[in-house]
Order: structure tokens, then C-alpha cells, then sequence
């Protein structure tokens, strides 16, 4: 086997550690932070794995020094010797991936996500930060033991 195609199989590897380790942290994350109704908690789980998937996935075979692009023109450079590839070969017939990353980054920062079923973040007060739950009762208890202390 190749050396330059070994190393480029380990560092696609390291990669696919790293991808698979960002969506359990986001997922757990979620999880503890954050309660709501099972529709709502099921709309906000789908969406970070559909945004994780898109940034993490498709948004690495836009980088032209990234490994998925390496590990893709040593493939196509095995199968085809004689013609010499480049980063940008790839990256420039790569739609999915371009339409992928840029229509969840537009979607979501323009707030155009709101009016797709299943997409849109939901937002207070159907899902709470579990944090301001603790914290609203709290206040709510101060308020009741001094407010009626000075009565």
C-alpha cells in the first residue's frame, strides 16, 4: 500500500473520531440543559443532527486543505494516474454539500427555518432552559417568604 494513501486513511479516520464526538456532546448537551414537550425535544433533537450533519459532513468537503478532500483525490488519483487532480476538481461539482451548508446557514440566520414542518427551533415557552426553571422557582420562593414576612 501507498504511504501518501495510509496516511491519508488514518487522518480520515481521526476525522470521522472527531465528527462522531461533536453529536453526542451536542445531543447530551440538549438533553440536560433543556426540557419541553416530547414533540418539541424530538423538533430540537432533529434539527442539531441535521445541522451538525451539514456543517460537520458536507461543510468539511468544501475545504480544499480538509482530509475528506485529500482522502477523495488520492481515490480518484488511483483510479485515474494520468490525469493530476486538485482540491478545487472536486469541490466545484460537490452541489449537495454546497447546497447543504449554505441553505441551513441562510435558513437559520435569516429565520426563514420557521416555515419548514420539522425545522424551525422551538422557542420559549415551549422549551425552557432547565437552568431558568430552577431559578423562577427560586424567585418565586424568595418572593413568597419576604413578601409575606413584610405584610
Amino acid at each position: 500500500m501507498d504511504f501518501y494513501v495510509y496516511l491519508e486513511m488514518q487522518l480520515l479516520q481521526m476525522k470521522w473520531l472527531k465528527i462522531v464526538t461533536i453529536g453526542p456532546i451536542i445531543r447530551e448537551m440538549v438533553e440536560e440543559n433543556v426540557e419541553g414537550s416530547e414533540e418539541d425535544m424530538y423538533t430540537l433533537r432533529l434539527r442539531n443532527a441535521t445541522f451538525s450533519d451539514a456543517m460537520g459532513v458536507f461543510g468539511s468537503q468544501l475545504i480544499p486543505w480538509h482530509v475528506y478532500i485529500a482522502f477523495y483525490m488520492g481515490i480518484a488519483t488511483v483510479v485515474y494516474p494520468l490525469h493530476e487532480f486538485v482540491a478545487i476538481d472536486i469541490i466545484k461539482y460537490n452541489f449537495i454539500a454546497m447546497i447543504a451548508v449554505f441553505s441551513i446557514l441562510i435558513l437559520t440566520l435569516t429565520g426563514l427555518d420557521r416555515f419548514i414542518p420539522l425545522f424551525k427551533l422551538p422557542s420559549e415557552p415551549a422549551v425552557r432552559l432547565k437552568n431558568n426553571i430552577a431559578l423562577n422557582r427560586r424567585v418565586l420562593d424568595y418572593k413568597k417568604t419576604h413578601l409575606s414576612l413584610k405584610k
